[in-house]
């Protein structure tokens, strides 16, 4: 088969030439983008490493400072239940400021009268026997037993 056009004659020569050439481009593009892509998702997963240590201190939980107190005085639950429906009933805001002003105890104790022998008892622990006697002097203490 001849082809009387030269340009014609030549494109079989010319497509197996450019075959290969094409496509090292396509190649480099390719991966220049995959590239591109891994260094992208390694830079964001680090970003997101050094976050999680600040989101976690966030969120740490807080205990709130009257619980803080009833255990660092070591009173039992039933105490610290019992301190608490105290400064409840007499209006006491915030609650903590029982841990720090014995006078405050005559007016919650006045208030919880059912309960007062136990509450004295929580007092003594709190203040020491000289302060209850001080604020009640008709208490007196039972030897430990």
């Amino acid at each position: 088969m001849s082809f009387s056009h030269p340009v014609l004659a030549n494109l079989s020569e010319i497509a197996r030439i450019s075959r290969s050439y094409g496509s090292e481009k396509y190649y480099l593009i390719f991966f220049s983008v995959l590239t591109a892509f891994a260094l992208l998702w390694i830079v964001m997963y680090l970003l997101d490493l050094r976050k999680k240590p600040v989101a976690q201190k966030s969120t740490k939980v807080t205990i709130p400072l009257f619980i803080q107190l009833c255990q660092t005085h070591k009173l039992s639950s039933v105490q610290a239940t019992l301190l608490e429906t105290m400064t409840d009933r007499a209006g006491l805001q915030p609650p903590e400021t029982i841990f720090i002003d014995p006078s405050l105890w005559t007016h919650c104790i006045d208030e919880s009268k059912q309960n007062r022998e136990p509450l004295l008892k929580i007092m003594q622990s709190l203040f020491g026997l000289e302060r209850v006697e001080r604020w009640f002097p008709d208490y007196t203490s039972e030897p430990n037993g």
